[in-house]
């Protein structure tokens, strides 16, 4: 076995065996390294502060269980006893709530050696909800939604925005802000801290010497459960509504609705691919992409255009815009332009791609050769299993390519690869010339996609 690193076969490893010679590469993936870390209490939710090479994890443990966890063996503790001996801890801690309750934590944790540095402790009876890292006036933050919860309530009456910044040896409370109602997601818009707190999506400005200043308010969605944001632009899920599409006017100091999805997708999370289109997961395990369209009717321009539906058949429940492996490696032209990993409530961890029309059509049409080739789990047919459904409808999946069916054609026998490889026409060169596809044209072509995840 040796080294080889040619223009042909870049990065490579050439094996002799007493049957003949292989050359190949170690696939990227392969290289992750996955490790898991301990914590003895159920992680919620996660930040990653590049400044302080921290993470900022919310955790949550039940305050009956006394086994031992990072939260209770870590030496460099802070709570929120200011909050507990206030005027009105009667009416928010009743003493069985806070004996019964789960505690929840914010961790502060090294990114390298994954050691906790810090510990913060909420409040009984306030749980966690919401973090993102916050870059201010050459500083970073942790900013920490929560909400309190009490189980006589069907909704949470009270909640709190906090701001922490870790110096590298302690964490500061840097300030806070109660609000009526739970901060189920917090995200940045120009500068300022954005926050979905019930039905309404608030905007904050933050000054360390001032604290937190509410400065307008959203009213018109039922709940807020996501927010991302585009420069002056917010996307915004709304747990019952589907999409909504805001516009955060700085000057003016208010937010108004530019355009609105108004189908009723149950919303479990959001993204914005680019400008004008936006990507959402719903409650019956469902990907869905509208876009933003111009046009001369105002009713026209004021709503989102469904570009595209899939069944996952998995509940996704976070976005995150990055890939598991290095793009390109080879240098040559893109087959994804933009990567979405998404994080399910199974533990499963995937991704979404966003490619050009021309390679779309191609997959698509290798796609329903080989649904009429491939035999699927339980004979379900394709095209039913990966139909868009809910309680209300069911609709055929579009502007969505099954990775995981266009990969099985690698394990086909070349007989059958050589029958699908019939009138697919691409650009396999790259010289802006499309030809017909062989089935080592095909082969390549999946492997370089394969390699992307």
């Amino acid at each position: 076995m040796c080294p080889l690193n040619t223009a042909a076969y870049p990065d490579a490893l050439a094996l002799a065996s007493s049957s003949g010679l292989t050359v190949g590469s170690v696939a990227a993936i392969q290289k992750l390294h996955i490790q898991t870390i301990p914590l003895g209490e159920s992680p919620k939710r996660i930040a990653y502060q590049e400044a302080t090479s921290t993470y900022g994890i919310i955790t949550m443990r039940n305050n009956n269980i006394t086994a031992p966890s990072v939260s209770t063996l870590c030496q460099n503790v802070t709570d929120s006893s200011d909050i507990v001996n206030g005027t009105d801890s009667e009416s928010r801690f009743k003493k069985d709530a806070i004996i019964n309750s789960e505690v929840h934590n914010l961790l502060i944790m090294d990114k390298k050696t994954y050691e906790v540095l810090h510990v913060h402790k909420f409040a009984p009876t306030e749980w966690g909800l919401s973090i993102f890292s916050y870059h201010c006036n050459e500083k970073d933050y942790f900013v920490v939604g929560t909400a309190f919860v009490n189980e006589e309530d069907s909704e949470s009456k009270d909640g709190r925005l906090i701001v922490f910044r870790w110096d590298g040896t302690t964490l500061i409370k840097v300030a806070s802000a109660e609000v009526r109602g739970a901060i189920t997601c917090v995200t940045e818009v120009c500068g300022k801290i954005i926050a979905g707190i019930n039905n309404k999506v608030t905007v904050f400005e933050f000054k360390e010497e001032d604290g937190l200043k509410m400065e307008c308010k959203y009213h018109n969605t039922l709940m807020a459960v996501n927010l991302r944001s585009r420069g002056q632009f917010i996307l915004v899920g709304d747990l019952l509504r589907s999409l909504a599409l805001l516009v955060y006017k700085q000057l003016e100091g208010r937010l108004e609705d530019i355009a609105k999805d108004y189908k009723a997708n149950w919303m479990t999370q959001v993204e914005i691919l680019d400008d004008d289109t936006f990507l959402g997961a719903e409650h019956f395990n469902n990907l869905f992409v509208c876009t933003k369209e111009g046009g001369m009717e105002e009713e026209d321009r004021r709503l989102l255009k469904l570009a595209g539906q899939f069944h996952l058949g998995e509940n996704a429940n976070v976005f995150r815009e990055g890939s598991l492996v290095l793009k390109n490696p080879s240098g040559a032209p893109p087959l994804v332009h933009k990567t979405i990993l998404y994080g399910s409530s199974t533990g499963a961890i995937g991704l979404i791609g966003c490619i050009e029309k021309p390679l779309f059509d191609l997959l698509l049409t290798l796609q329903e050769a080989l649904a009429r080739t491939v035999t699927s789990i339980g004979c379900i047919p394709h095209n039913v299993w990966r139909s868009f459904h809910n309680d209300r409808q069911k609709e055929p999946a579009s502007g969505f390519i099954d990775g995981d069916l266009i990969e099985r054609f690698l394990d086909l026998p070349r007989s059958e690869m050589t029958k699908i490889c019939v009138d697919l026409f691409y650009d396999f060169d790259n010289t802006g010339m499309k030809r017909e596809g062989t089935v080592d044209d095909l082969v390549k072509l999946i492997e370089d996609l394969a390699r992307i995840h």
